[in-house]
């Protein structure tokens, strides 16, 4: 006997009432519609009912009886036994009306990606997802035909009683909001859009000088628990209006003129048109044809190799039916030769100690004003770059108080130094990373040492897009080591590991200098700064300044010439680091002034080069010698602030890292990894099944997703003073990565950061630390200050640049013969990136 179950508004019959239901919600049109908004008011009604009995308890049949417990959970009753053959989730859609109003989630189940709603009906099975196995019936067949009759006759009911309230919600129209479960707001509570509240909601707030000389532990905790979260945390940046004040002056444009590519076009087409040749193959050239262009990009992006394409070329007639002007491999490439390169040509340059002149360092470069150039006129970014900067404000209220950070132009630097520049220029914030990279896997020591530059006036969204190719490689460094023996060979005397340490600084400055030298002229303020255009032919004065440089800790000591162990921003000894604010910030004049004190001490010395670094040290914690740092000289450049924060290898592969190991010395590895096996599985989130005990070599993705887990597995085990401490570090890693910036976020920072130095003698006391002079904690004093300066550190995080390996070194060296790689490696990114 085959039930029936019927659409109300289209009369369609289903064999299942899931069926039903997933037919009317994938319906688009008035009546089934309608229909939906009735079908949920009567829900919402019955659930208000539900949490919200009568006075008079009834005695139908389609409402349960339900019990509130002290804690304001409803418990519900069965309704009536169901018959022990049943499959529960069968009888689901069956219950009377008061349980079905309870799936308050039971509309979002049906979605036209699980349901096709065409002219075949589906089967049960189907109906169930696949998650519940079909009922096992062991009666006999008039037993089963029994209970099918009882159970069409209770369906007819529900039917009926069910249409009933549709129609009684329908002609009441009382339900404004069906999906309401939340309580009313509080009188006077923010989000409404009333202005007055708002500036209530301000006055509330601590100004930054209370809130920084706050001592309490528990300052903004409740219960040692949660946090109070403020206004510009929890409202929509939608409901909250923002205003900018641009720059009145900057990115002036001088004049008009055709781009790099009108002009690469121009040239070319006058070409063609000598040659007698179609206008239509003039976008191609020197390729004769959209399809023989398409060929050759084919070849390239998809790595076949020459001999491959030889063959297929081979094949009779493939050239001739195609239309393609190359006969092989060869006469192809230098076809794409032809091309300019978007950012300039490749140079050499081979750099060599005075005392072993025969031992050259090779390193590969590019101009990097070329390749500014190349950026800044891709008319891809003609509609996003940006050429002045800007304070951005929350609301009307354009005060520093209401200030927000967020991309470069809204933070201090650009701000600054655009008024050291004459009027109408536009500055270029420069990003420069480097970066040391395996080449080889598993075994071989093959390194590269790339070097990328990218602009802040192109969006930081786009920066961290690989496919934007908004980053550029302008050199690839000396991976040599320099010999360990001295320049005399006849005395083979070997070199102390000072005196080799400091040849490797300075051939890394060095090499330094001479990639970015065009940048010093190009940037003086005092000059005419570089003519750019842009991709729609307007031509700016552009200054590029030396703005942020992304680099891991020991690249940063060796850029900044510090010591190792101290901080490269400020000048806080190595056993100082412990302390909660950040000492006096170094300057590249105080560097360079102490380079000069030391190598005057030092200049009577028969053991020159060795006495300088030595006093040096042991004075200042800088690394000097007898070369100059390659930032000397750069205008409007401060090294020290140009150091950015790192948010893989500082917070993620340093203090977390730290962190996790040492919550393990105190509640055991197998208990720490116990506890994150227990944890249930969620979306989002991953499962350690073995726990983290095992796990070596982690990277930065796999210490995110541990730190999601990690406070909740402490729970219980760990006193309130090791979960603040442990938690204020998280809060503090969550919130530096925020892509947005106002003063109450900057200000939890600093909080957290309070918390922290409050609660981190838990770990002392448990014997897992004696201090904490480590300089990545250190570095978390600096976040705030470089957040202002530079923007938010979305825009320079490392972890960004190391994507970049994959496509400017890893590829290009195993499209290379593995020797003399590097220009190979060069030669194959000039070809690909055309």
């Amino acid at each position: 006997m085959t039930m029936a179950y019927t659409c109300a508004v289209c009369g369609r019959e289903f064999s299942t009432q899931g069926n039903r239901k997933k037919h009317i919600q994938n319906k688009k049109d008035n009546g089934h519609r309608e229909y939906l908004r009735k079908e949920a008011d009567a829900r919402a009604a019955q659930y208000s009912r539900t949490f919200n009995p009568p006075s008079q308890p009834t005695t139908s049949t389609t409402s349960p009886p339900s019990s509130t417990t002290g804690s304001g959970v409803a418990s519900f009753s069965a309704v009536q036994e169901l018959p022990a053959e049943s499959s529960d989730v069968e009888m689901l859609d069956d219950l009377p009306l008061s349980y079905d109003g309870m799936e308050v989630d039971d509309e979002g189940t049906a979605s036209s990606d699980h349901y096709d709603d065409d002219d075949s009906e589906m089967s049960d099975d189907q109906d169930l997802g696949g998650l519940i196995s079909a009922p096992d019936y062991d009666s006999e067949r008039g037993e089963e035909n029994d209970l099918l009759d009882k159970f069409e006759e209770d369906n007819a009911v529900l039917e009926r009683i069910w249409n009933e309230e549709l129609q009684k919600i329908a002609e009441s129209g009382s339900v404004a909001n069906p999906f309401n479960f939340l309580p009313d707001p509080e009188e006077g509570a923010s989000g409404t859009g009333d202005s007055k509240s708002e500036a209530d909601d301000s006055t509330m707030m601590k100004s930054e000088e209370d809130y920084s000389v706050s001592n309490s532990e528990d300052d903004g905790l409740i219960d040692g628990a949660t946090r109070k979260l403020d206004r510009s945390l929890t409202k929509d940046d939608d409901d909250e209006p923002r205003s900018w004040r641009w720059h009145p002056t900057a990115g002036q444009i001088l004049r008009h003129e055709p781009g790099i590519f009108q002009r690469w076009e121009e040239l070319f087409s006058e070409i063609k048109v000598e040659e007698g040749s179609s206008r239509k193959s003039v976008g191609y050239h020197p390729f004769t044809s959209r399809v023989d262009w398409e060929v050759a990009q084919w070849a390239i992006k998809e790595k076949v190799s020459q001999k491959s394409f030889d063959r297929l070329l081979q094949i009779p007639e493939i050239k001739e039916r195609l239309g393609l002007s190359y006969n092989n491999s060869r006469s192809m490439l230098k076809l794409i030769d032809v091309i300019p390169d978007r950012c300039g040509q490749w140079y050499t340059k081979q750099l060599s100690f005075r005392d072993q002149p025969n031992e050259t360092f090779i390193i590969h470069h590019r101009d990097p004003i070329k390749a500014i150039k190349g950026l800044w006129g891709d008319p891809a970014f003609v509609n996003h770059l940006v050429y002045k900067p800007a304070n951005l404000f929350c609301g009307s209220k354009q005060t520093e108080e209401e200030r927000v950070f967020s991309e470069m132009w809204t933070a201090d630097f650009w701000n600054s130094v655009q008024m050291c520049i004459p009027k109408g220029g536009t500055v270029c914030p420069v990003i420069i990373a480097t970066d040391k990279t395996q080449l080889t896997q598993f075994s071989g020591s093959k390194v590269a040492y790339p070097v990328y530059l990218t602009i802040g006036n192109i969006p930081k969204s786009l920066r961290r897009q690989p496919s934007s190719r908004a980053c550029v490689l302008i050199a690839y460094l000396s991976v040599d080591k320099p010999q360990s023996s001295g320049g005399d060979s006849k005395s083979k005397k070997k070199l102390s590991k000072t005196a080799l340490k400091m040849k490797n600084y300075e051939l890394f400055h060095c090499s330094m200098a001479h990639v970015l030298e065009p940048l010093k002229k190009a940037g003086n303020a005092s000059g005419n700064g570089i003519e750019m255009v842009g991709g729609d032919g307007a031509v700016r004065r552009v200054y590029p300044l030396l703005a942020a440089y992304a680099a891991d800790y020991p690249e940063q000591c060796l850029i900044t010439c510090t010591k190792s162990g101290t901080c490269p921003k400020c000048r806080r000894k190595a056993k100082e680091l412990e302390l909660p604010n950040s000492g006096d910030l170094k300057t590249p004049l105080w560097t360079v002034s102490v380079i000069k004190e030391a190598r005057i001490q030092a200049n009577d010395s028969r053991k020159k080069v060795g006495n300088i670094h030595k006093y040096a040290m042991k004075h200042y914690d800088v690394a000097a010698g007898t070369f100059d740092p390659f930032w000397a000289g750069f205008p409007l450049a401060d090294i020290h602030r140009c150091i950015a924060p790192d948010i893989l290898h500082q917070c993620y592969q340093g203090v977390f890292k730290h962190l996790v190991k040492w919550i393990q010395s105190i509640v055991g590895e197998k208990e720490l990894d116990r506890r994150l096996q227990m944890l249930p599985p969620s979306s989002g989130v991953h499962y350690f099944k073995n726990g983290i005990s095992g796990l070596t070599q982690l990277s930065g993705a796999e210490h995110k997703q541990i730190a999601r887990v990690f406070l909740a597995s402490l729970v219980g085990k760990v006193s309130p003073q090791g979960i603040k401490a442990c938690r204020s570090l998280l809060h503090f890693i969550y919130l530096a990565q925020y892509p947005i910036h106002d003063q109450e976020t900057l200000k939890y920072m600093v909080k957290e950061l309070k918390t922290w130095n409050i609660n981190r003698s838990y770990f002392v006391e448990h014997g897992v630390r004696s201090d904490f002079n480590i300089p990545k904690f250190h570095s978390l004093t600096h976040y705030v200050a470089s957040i202002r300066w530079l923007g938010t550190t979305d825009n320079y995080n490392t972890e960004m640049f190391e994507r970049l390996h994959i496509d400017f070194a890893k590829e290009g060296w195993r499209a290379s013969n593995k020797r003399d790689h590097f220009p190979q490696m060069v030669q194959w990114l000039s070809t690909s990136r055309k």
